[in-house]
């Protein structure tokens, strides 16, 4: 998958959902992508490999790491938690709307 195909995905995604407070996420057991692929130029949000590691030529998977796990539960419950309202307040104090 290039970096043509992931920001073509995630357009297409936040195009059919038309949803602005939505985080885009890959989940994945490994990376399968080529390093030389940089997502950071895509809409994607973040990319949890949950077993910390490219797919092995040997079939040897790590466990899966409950520290990513843990992060991804914890990105995802801080952002439903957020407070959505008082945006003008936000945008005031701080300079940010979310």
């Amino acid at each position: 998958m290039s970096t043509r195909d992931i920001r073509i995905s995630t357009y297409l995604l936040a195009k059919r959902f038309r949803c602005f407070f939505c985080l885009f996420f890959i989940v994945t057991e490994t990376y399968d992508v080529s390093y030389d692929v940089d997502p950071i130029y895509s809409r994607i949000d973040a990319i949890f490999v949950l077993r910390k590691q490219k797919r092995p030529r040997n079939g040897r998977l790590n466990p899966i790491s409950y520290e990513v796990v843990y992060d991804l539960y914890s990105t995802v419950k801080k952002h439903l938690e957020s407070d959505w309202s008082n945006i003008g307040e936000k945008i005031t104090n701080y300079g940010r709307a979310i």
